[in-house]
């Protein structure tokens, strides 16, 4: 300011070198120009003022004090200036008065601030809550009031007196005591606290001027008056989610009026350690003695204990660190009053029950010591209970003797199904106490073999009264009784009509779990399992085969061209009632290091005995009809050799084969016919007749020769044959192959005279007719040679009783 004003006094000044100099009647309250009248003297201010020149910044405080006592102290840092034509104006605002300039312009300030707060509608104490937002609009007034009232131009700061000061207050390790209005002590509740400046707030907090030890107060006074109002149950169980929320929320209003508010808060009961746990939980093992001492079961009560009362609790007067204890006591006795004297069996039928009185009986005593309880007890791992939730699930493999004990039959069978009710008489006989059954194994394992061994004996039993040629084929296809003829005298089939294996077995494993174990859920899927019987059946039945059976027809005294017929053939199974002859063949077929089947010796001697079979009947047919020239012949002799085939491969080997094609190659003498006709043939005929008597004499011997071989070779394999269906010893095996290598010579020398018969033979004219009447029909059935299956000897091994797999 005096940078402004640089001259004042009564004395006029020499010369004015500073500015204009105006004098001022102070006692009038004007500017007398010009001031030369000594009159004057006394009551004139002469003022020297520079105008167009900024002040250095100065500073002022002004207290604004409210209705309660509150005041603010306003720190103004402010710098003036006058601008050229306002020097009077600012000479008798500043100085009309008699008092400083400066002081005379902070008094004028104060009380344009003053007159600023007092314009608030709820006056200085609304202006002191909002002096933040505030500032801005009392520095344009101050500076309009400044421009008009004294002609300065001001340019001022405004700040609250230690405004810049305010900072987080931090209480921490701050305890109060207070007691619920149910309760009889205190609770010590340890409270940590930041009280941050709240939005707005920084001026309150600069007013209140509220510290540390204050703010300890008002916390104390309202955690006391919330506690005083709750119930000491919220203080346990509703603690985090009603009194911790409703102390922060208590706390955050009364500092509120102070410009603070909690930026964070802990609350925790101090002594907490002296009061019951809310959650207790319990796994009690509790042995219970049977009533077939000295047996005893182990069962396990699980307990979940919520606190839901603190009064009832503290009436019981149990310290909490024996309060698991006296629960366990209580449980102990109230199990033991449940289940006293019980037999095993009623322990595991009533299970449910004896739990729900066990339950009942310790809720109430729970009840009143203030808790809820939720309680459940485990048996141990009984395989009747496993049975019963988890259900049971094995196989069963191996080979069954069916009705003929010569011959097993292969099954693989998953089984499962589960116990519904233990309750059941036939579950009841069977449960005993683990230790009565499982040793020191401590699991009960007896029902789950028991189980097993049923269905085993149902399998057993069931193939037992099944005939092979049964099982096989009508395992999966639909039985036909009318297929199959049986007299009264033999075994009832248990098949129904439309019925199969497989549904038979389903149906008798499920009658006898449901009857011996009242089970349920219940499936059963056989099938076939292979074995060397079935194998056999496999491998046989595979592809196509071809006989070729060279014939030399006797009944024309030996005087008749051979002839060769070729059948194809496929075995498609086995024939009613021929499974004792296909297992009486087992010797045949051997079993290579892979363990595979091999049937090569077995096909050589099916193929062998149906050569001969056909052989021996055909050779007693006219040669006109087996040299046939016509459709209906030729029929004739198919029939005839495929009856014969089905005949020996049924009687001899239980086989049922399917005869695909037959025919016969050209005789030697349609041969010849058919590459020289006309002519030349009769020339030839002529010219060399005499030739052809000496190559038919030669002929004739050959022929013989071949009959007296084939005989020989028949009774060779017939005794080979009779080798086999004995009981083999070493020397016989050795007689077995010598026989083998004389058949095979004589087969081969058998051939070579045949060929040698066709290349020698000369050109003979038919003389008979093709269509020479024949009784066919008296052939059938008879000639062909039946290959007896041996008796049963020692060496055919007896289908044994497999074990199944463990269900494990």
């Amino acid at each position: 300011m005096r940078d402004i004003i640089v001259n004042y006094g009564f004395d006029k000044p020499k010369s004015n070198i500073y500015g204009s100099l105006i004098a001022i009647d102070i006692n009038r309250h004007m500017v007398v120009n010009p001031p030369r009248l000594p009159l004057f003297r006394r009551r004139c201010r002469y003022v020297s003022i520079k105008s167009g020149v900024t002040s250095e910044r100065d500073i002022t405080r002004i207290a604004v004090q409210d209705i309660k006592g509150r005041t603010l102290a306003i720190v103004i840092s402010y710098q003036v200036r006058c601008e050229p034509g306002n020097e009077p104006s600012t000479a008798l605002a500043l100085a009309g008065n008699g008092d400083e300039p400066q002081e005379a312009f902070e008094r004028l300030l104060e009380s344009w601030v003053c007159e600023f707060a007092d314009s608030y509608d709820d006056g200085r104490q609304d202006f002191i809550d909002n002096f933040e937002y505030a500032r801005e609009g009392m520095g344009r007034y101050l500076k309009e009031k400044a421009q008009s009232t004294v002609g300065l131009d001001l340019n001022l700061d405004l700040i609250a007196e230690g405004e810049s000061d305010v900072d987080t207050i931090q209480i921490s390790d701050f305890v109060v005591s207070a007691r619920p209005h149910d309760g009889d002590e205190n609770i010590d509740f340890r409270i940590a606290v930041d009280l941050e400046v709240a939005d707005g707030g920084r001026i309150k907090a600069v007013v209140g001027r509220q510290g540390q030890k204050e703010f300890e107060e008002i916390i104390r006074r309202v955690v006391r008056e919330t506690i005083r109002r709750s119930d000491l149950d919220d203080l346990y169980f509703n603690f985090d989610s009603k009194v911790r929320p409703g102390l922060r929320r208590t706390i955050d209003d009364a500092v509120a009026p102070e410009g603070r508010h909690l930026a964070s808060f802990s609350v925790r009961r101090d002594n907490v350690d002296q009061t019951p746990k809310q959650v207790v939980e319990i796994d009690m093992p509790l042995k219970i003695p049977l009533r077939e001492a000295p047996a005893t079961v182990a069962v396990t009560h699980r307990m979940r204990l919520n606190l839901n009362s603190i009064t009832n609790f503290r009436l019981l007067n149990i310290p909490p660190k024996e309060f698991k204890d006296w629960v366990e006591e209580r449980l102990t006795d109230a199990s033991r009053n449940v289940l006293f004297n019980k037999a095993f069996a009623d322990l595991v039928k009533d299970f449910d029950l004896d739990e729900a009185a066990v339950g009942q009986a310790i809720n109430k005593t729970m009840a009143e010591a203030g808790y809820d309880v939720k309680m459940y007890m485990i048996l141990p791992e009984l395989e009747a209970v496993r049975l019963q939730k988890d259900g049971f699930e094995f196989a069963i493999k191996g080979d069954f003797s069916t009705s003929d004990p010569r011959v097993s039959a292969g099954v693989n069978i998953a089984v499962r199904g589960r116990i519904p009710d233990l309750a059941a008489d036939a579950i009841q006989r069977r449960l005993k106490p683990p230790s009565a059954v499982a040793g020191t194994s401590g699991v009960d394992t007896s029902l789950s073999q028991e189980i097993v061994r049923a269905a085993t004996n149902a399998v057993q039993w069931s193939i037992h009264r099944l005939r092979p040629d049964l099982f096989y084929r009508y395992f999966d296809v639909p039985y036909a009784s009318r297929e199959i003829e049986q007299d009264d005298s033999a075994p009832k089939i248990p098949l129904l009509e439309g019925d199969t294996v497989n549904a038979f077995l389903r149906r008798e494993v499920e009658a006898a779990l449901r009857k011996e174990f009242a089970a349920g859920n219940i499936e059963v899927l056989p099938r076939i399992d292979q074995n060397d019987l079935t194998r056999r059946i496999v491998q046989l039945c595979q592809g196509q085969r071809t006989l070729e059976i060279d014939v030399v027809p006797v009944a024309d005294g030996g005087d008749a061209y051979p002839v060769t017929f070729q059948v194809r053939y496929k075995i498609d199974g086995l024939v009613e009632n021929g499974w004792s002859a296909f297992q009486s063949n087992a010797g045949f077929a051997e079993q290579t290091e892979s363990g595979d089947i091999d049937i090569s010796r077995e096909v050589a001697e099916i193929t062998g005995a149906l050569e001969q079979t056909v052989r021996d009947k055909l050779r007693v047919v006219p040669a006109a009809a087996l040299h046939y020239r016509d459709y209906a012949t030729k029929k004739k002799i198919d029939a005839l050799i495929e009856s014969d085939i089905k005949d020996c491969a049924a009687s001899g080997f239980g086989l049922n084969i399917q005869v695909i094609s037959i025919g016969r190659e050209m005789t030697d003498e349609e041969a010849y016919r058919s590459n020289y006709r006309g002519e030349a043939i009769q020339e030839t005929e002529e010219l060399n007749s005499h030739n052809r008597d000496m190559i038919r004499q030669s002929q004739v011997a050959s022929q013989r020769q071949l009959h007296e071989m084939s005989e020989q070779i028949q009774k060779l394999r017939e005794e080979r044959t009779g080798l086999l269906a004995s009981v083999m010893a070493a020397e016989e095996e050795d007689r077995i192959e010598m026989l083998d290598e004389e058949i095979k010579s004589l087969e081969a020398e058998r051939k070579r005279l045949v060929s040698k018969v066709r290349n020698t033979l000369p050109v003979k004219p038919n003389t008979q007719s093709s269509d020479a009447e024949f009784d066919f029909d008296s052939m059938k059935g008879n000639g062909a040679p039946k290959i007896e299956p041996p008796p049963p000897t020692d060496d055919i091994t007896p289908a044994v009783e497999v074990q199944p797999e463990d269900d494990d």
